[in-house]
């Protein structure tokens, strides 16, 4: 995977944090990147290779349009994380790259399409998997726009280096989900 060089965390943080609240004030509480349709794919195989009641944490929400949609699709037991605060219920103002114990070992699926915004993006699937239940699974939504790097978006690679990344990390990709939509897909990592 590649990475953005930052002075230091402070600097990823303030990138982060800008970035966030320009995105946030230009586009609303819509959708922004993920679609719809493409959130539907991952709600069907969450309700098929999860066990119930379906618990999940979204990372890197912004604005948690991908958390309601996933609370009316699979359960209302998701949350989302975001560094920023944006008053929208069901998310929780929470750095992606820390640890949270109350987390760990606690749900059936964690969700982001913000990998890509990784400061460490070892570090931050590692802690992401230590919050799955056994024989829970991590989704993380790519497209092959993600092969590029910059400030904001500071983790980047292509679909195999993707796979190789979870592979190298000792995990199991367990799916690929092609969502039909520019090339994105979604991968599923099992714990």
């Amino acid at each position: 995977m590649k990475r953005y060089s930052f002075m230091d965390y402070n600097e990823y943080f303030e990138t982060q944090v800008t970035t966030n609240r320009k995105k946030a004030n230009n586009r609303g509480t819509g959708f922004s990147w993920v679609k719809p349709k493409e959130l539907d794919l991952v709600a069907v195989h969450i309700r098929e290779n999860t066990r119930l009641p379906h618990t999940g944490i979204c990372h890197g929400v912004r604005t948690g349009a991908e958390v309601r949609y996933l609370r009316q699709t699979l359960s209302p037991d998701v949350i989302g994380t975001d560094l920023v605060a944006h008053e929208f219920k069901d998310v929780v103002i929470h750095d992606m790259n820390v640890v949270n114990s109350d987390w760990v070992n606690s749900v059936d699926f964690v969700y982001s399409n913000s990998f890509d915004h990784a400061f460490d993006p070892y570090l931050t699937f590692n802690r992401w998997m230590d919050q799955l239940r056994d024989g829970g699974k991590c989704y993380i939504h790519w497209g092959p726009g993600y092969a590029n790097i910059n400030r904001p978006n500071c983790t980047g690679g292509t679909k195999r280096d993707l796979e190789r990344f979870v592979d190298d990390l000792g995990y199991v990709v367990y799916d690929i989900i092609e969502t039909g939509f520019e090339e994105r897909f979604v991968l599923v990592s099992q714990h």
